[in-house]
């Protein structure tokens, strides 16, 4: 095994110092993008209660920690973020007690994080190695039309070093995203995210204003 010796600062080479670095593993960064919508405006005006799915935000955050990586999370105005009730119902989680129990200890561990995120339009997207947005009806309301969140992923996807992803309607982040030449920013690639059969199947395709996927077909 090799062992490697601290090095003085007042008297260790450049070199010296680029050798030493070399051997400390750098710390992924990951900018999780979440909606601050409390409701959605259905078409007929209707405000439906929202916020991020709690699910695809717990799983991935303990991934990411897990691994050692450095979390932030952001949200629109820096407002705080919270789960949709819907997301901690017994029937969406298979009827399984402990998994909601779960899923809301995961919440309270990160309630100091949820309650008091980074503004979007305060983040310097270079500082961050991936971005990932979770779903929920959330983002179709506020992410949809934000320039910030755009902002983020036109200084990301180009670089080939740095990953965005998304899940659910966590992709209606998406839409306002444009390249320099003005085109949308995703045309062209394979996305996944929440379908219009989905949409149908739990009620919602009939009494939203635009569905997802219509408008990633549309755009692209």
């Amino acid at each position: 095994m090799t062992s490697i010796a601290p090095l003085d600062p007042a008297t260790a080479t450049g070199r010296q110092r680029e050798q030493r670095d070399a051997h400390v593993p750098s710390i992924l960064m990951v900018l999780t993008v979440l909606t601050g919508a409390r409701s959605w405006t259905l078409a007929d005006g209707t405000q439906h209660p929202t916020g991020f799915w709690a699910e695809e935000f717990t799983v991935q955050h303990r991934v990411f920690t897990d691994a050692g990586a450095e979390v932030t999370i952001a949200t629109l105005g820096g407002v705080s973020a919270i789960a949709d009730e819907l997301s901690l119902a017994l029937a969406m989680n298979g009827n399984d007690p402990s998994k909601v129990e779960e899923l809301r200890n995961y919440l309270d561990r990160c309630r100091g994080a949820l309650a008091s995120p980074l503004a979007l339009s305060h983040v310097t997207p270079d500082e961050f190695d991936a971005v990932f947005t979770p779903g929920g009806n959330g983002p179709m309301q506020d992410l949809s039309v934000d320039t910030d969140t755009a902002r983020i992923y036109e200084a990301l996807l180009p670089d080939s070093s740095k990953v965005v992803a998304s899940v659910c309607h966590g992709p209606a982040s998406f839409i306002s995203a444009g390249d320099g030449d003005g085109e949308w920013l995703f045309k062209g690639r394979r996305l996944t995210s929440f379908l219009n059969e989905e949409e149908a199947q739990v009620g919602f395709a009939a009494k939203t204003p635009w569905l997802l996927e219509t408008i990633q077909e549309e755009q692209s």
